[in-house]
């Protein structure tokens, strides 16, 4: 989440999908995915962050508005048309308006965004799964 550039957003699709290819396995986790966008999405709550995750960035499919994140939808709405995003109603569910020209893609060059503490991060995960 923290690596999405700004303007950009992400799926929980997509985030499984970067996790498979960057493992070289079939597929990430959705259950895990979704754990883990949650946790990131309510880390203030939990401990008082002043730097918090760009939670709004993430999308559930099709461009939905997650209204398990903290603040629930309306606060995911304020942060979205902050950041130039049109939101719209359907039905019950609230999705960014034209989300797919925004999407970062697996494989795509966003990486560049990235910080060194991401990177760092990624090498503790890869010791995690050789189980060093």
């Amino acid at each position: 989440m923290k690596a999405v550039p700004k303007g950009r957003l992400i799926t929980t699709k997509e985030i499984q999908a970067r996790i498979a290819q960057k493992y070289n396995v079939t597929m990430g986790c959705p259950i895990c995915c979704g754990v883990f966008a949650w946790i990131a999405a309510n880390e203030k709550e939990f401990r008082g962050f002043k730097r918090i995750t760009p939670n709004w960035r993430t999308r559930k499919s099709g461009g939905e508005l997650n209204p398990k994140f903290s603040g629930g939808v309306e606060e995911l709405k304020v942060w979205l048309e902050v950041k130039e995003n049109r939101v719209v109603s359907k039905g019950k569910r609230w999705i960014v308006a034209d989300y797919e020209s925004r999407l970062v893609s697996v494989g795509s060059a966003d990486r560049t965004q990235q910080t060194s503490r991401a990177s760092s991060s990624g090498k503790l995960a890869k010791s995690v799964v050789r189980g060093r």
